[in-house]
């Protein structure tokens, strides 16, 4: 082979978008040979995304290109797919037995997801009649292991994942950019699992900078909805609900100590949760009482961090003999602060409603900092807010909440809390450990005309804009937090926007769905209290204090 350089081109050679790699091989006057690759950077300019067809009904000798020639496995559909093409799901039910498997590394017929290009062109996968496609098995993401694996750059939209009895519904293994939206999951497998999953066990690869938004997760799991070893996570506008995991011989209940929880946010950091309700919980078998519809732990020696994580305009309505806010430590490494930030958080109708402790953690974990600020909480007994002893080290900022109910006490806090209002029947008092000192008060707030909707706190009223700094004592929930499609770090990614949340997207269809398995809450039979319609999951939110739901919300 001579040596030098040699012009050469790429004329018939198909070159995507970004780095290529092309094996090359030279032939010199001898006869010998001698290969290499070369490394080329191709930028079109303009990214053309194909679309392709699938449907239970199609097959795979199609062409896939058009609604009429679709194919029918995603197997097939994702091994002849390029990253950052469009793949359209027709209307029916897709599963093993329909012969189109699922999206997923297990199952006959199944696929993975090839990765996008980058943020502005992902690969994108979704339902062209949202709310008339199901997936009948688990939804499965980033089945590559290792920081260098992650599939990437992934959206998916307007698909039900359906479990049923024998998987959870759907898992982020290994991740980054994902983003789901518009979708259901719902299984009842009764594991020590989650219905949704975000992170595994078995690997410190994490999950990074996906966004779960306008969701809805229900089913008979160990958790509703866990992120889990994970980091830069959004969850904007979910709806969950725990239907009762009551299968010891699985992992459910407090079989080998496992909790039962709604939501979870475990061993993980930068993780914030907007606008999410936790409905009706069922958080265990004979009695036995979940650990919470909001509930964040870190319980082993595993390096992974955990800070920076945030509750932002969350409700936890009827936990029952569960925590609305469940806050857990025992060990952890040194992190940053604040831990955990809770703004505009509603905890109606449960025990301990809001319970912070540390369970003998020392070191690192004494100088964890809580932030609570706007909070209405209604015990139905125990402590209607609590932040153990064991967290005297910690700078907690508590301010500008409502509690109201009975129980033990209403305050039970190591840390001093401000601009408070305390009412109802406690048997140990109103407060114990650190009382009020500034903006304390103990008015009804229900008998006074500040609270007629357990989202918002009433014009006019006692607790309107005379709380810290000329805010209201109590949570507001009534406009979206963080600007739609953005991820952890982008701008305005979780500000409260002036955009209406009410009335819930979606909600016609989360009836039809999450309805089709219980007939509790939301799902009861009836109507609105002023006999206008049917009960929707708005009217159930706002109607929970026996007021008709405002005019104008819809």
């Amino acid at each position: 082979m001579a040596s030098g350089t040699t012009a050469w081109s790429t004329s018939g050679i198909a070159l995507q978008s970004g780095t290529n790699t092309i094996s090359v091989t030279a032939i010199n006057s001898s006869g010998t040979t001698a290969t290499g690759s070369v490394v080329v950077t191709y930028n079109t300019g303009t990214i053309t995304s194909a679309t392709y067809y699938i449907s239970p009904l199609g097959g795979d000798g199609n062409d896939g290109r058009t609604p009429t020639t679709p194919w029918k496995s995603f197997s097939y559909a994702f091994s002849h797919m390029a990253s950052g093409n469009e793949l359209i799901l027709l209307d029916g039910t897709y599963s093993e037995a329909a012969g189109t498997g699922y999206i997923s590394y297990v199952g006959t017929n199944s696929g993975q997801i090839p990765s996008g290009i980058d943020q502005t062109h992902p690969t994108y996968v979704h339902a062209l009649s949202p709310g008339n496609v199901k997936v009948m098995g688990a939804l499965f993401v980033g089945r590559s292991t290792g920081n260098g694996g992650k599939h990437s750059y992934i959206t998916i939209e307007g698909i039900t994942f359906d479990g049923g009895t024998t998987d959870n519904a759907g898992s982020l293994y290994n991740t980054g950019y994902v983003t789901i939206k518009n979708c259901g999951f719902h299984s009842e497998s009764q594991s020590a699992g989650a219905v949704l999953g975000i992170g595994t066990n078995d690997g410190d690869w994490g999950n990074s900078y996906d966004v779960l938004q306008d969701i809805w997760v229900w089913g008979k799991e160990r958790a509703s909805f866990i992120v889990y070893r994970s980091d830069h996570i959004v969850v904007r506008r979910a709806v969950t609900r725990q239907d009762g995991c009551d299968s010891f011989a699985n992992g459910c209940g407090n079989n080998s100590g496992n909790y039962i929880v709604g939501t979870t946010i475990y061993n993980s950091f930068d993780v914030s949760f907007q606008n999410v309700i936790a409905a009706d919980n069922i958080q265990g078998p004979g009695g036995y009482a979940g650990a919470g519809d909001f509930y964040t732990a870190w319980h082993n020696n595993y390096v992974y961090p955990w800070y920076g994580n945030e509750w932002l305009g969350t409700i936890s309505l009827n936990s029952g003999l569960s925590a609305g806010y469940g806050f857990d430590l025992d060990t952890m490494p040194a992190a940053q602060q604040p831990m955990a930030t809770y703004r505009d958080v509603v905890a109606w109708n449960g025990t301990f409603t809001f319970n912070a402790q540390e369970n003998g953690c020392s070191g690192a974990c004494d100088a964890q900092n809580l932030i609570v600020s706007n909070g209405t909480f209604m015990a139905s007994s125990g402590n209607g807010f609590r932040i153990g002893s064991d967290m005297a080290s910690g700078q907690h900022d508590i301010k500008n909440i409502v509690v109201l109910g009975s129980g033990t006490n209403g305050v039970n806090s190591v840390a001093q809390p401000s601009y408070v209002d305390v009412s109802g029947s406690w048997s140990q008092g109103a407060y114990n450990q650190a009382p009020c000192v500034i903006g304390c008060l103990t008015t009804d707030p229900k008998s006074n005309g500040s609270l007629k909707y357990i989202v918002r706190i009433e014009n006019g009223s006692p607790l309107k804009g005379t709380g810290y700094n000329g805010a209201d004592y109590g949570a507001n929930v009534v406009n979206r937090y963080g600007a739609d499609g953005s991820r952890y770090g982008e701008a305005s990614y979780n500000t409260l926007t002036s955009t209406p949340l009410w009335p819930w997207p979606n909600e016609s269809r989360i009836k039809a769905e999450m309805c089709a398995s219980a007939t509790r809450g939301f799902c009861a039979a009836g109507t609105r209290i002023d006999g206008t319609g049917p009960i929707t999951l708005t009217t159930y939110i706002w109607e929970a204090l026996g007021n008709p739901i405002p005019a104008g919300i819809y």
